[in-house]
């Protein structure tokens, strides 16, 4: 587990892994957390591992909003990210 907290946003974010996910004590300790910082008005946000490949995952999006962006300007005369452009696969 791992924990930061941003004071001057009054944000504390709590990442798990798998283990930690499985993990009573970390539970425990998660739920200290939340009865730490809610008094304190902080928002408190945890973010789970997931099992996907995050590499294919964020290629597909960026090449999707690629796609997207090129529909949305077409016939457009405007400078955009794209004129230069990156090959993901």
């Amino acid at each position: 587990m791992k924990k930061e907290v941003y004071d001057k946003d009054k944000l504390v974010c709590v990442w798990l892994s798998h283990e930690d996910q499985r993990d009573l004590t970390v539970q425990k300790k998660l739920t200290q957390i939340f009865e730490k910082y809610r008094p304190m008005k902080y928002f408190v946000t945890v973010f789970y591992s997931g099992k996907e490949n995050l590499e294919a995952l964020i290629g597909d999006l960026l090449r999707y909003n690629r796609t997207a962006l090129e529909k949305s300007n077409s016939g457009k005369k405007t400078m955009n990210a794209f004129e230069h452009r990156i090959d993901l696969a």
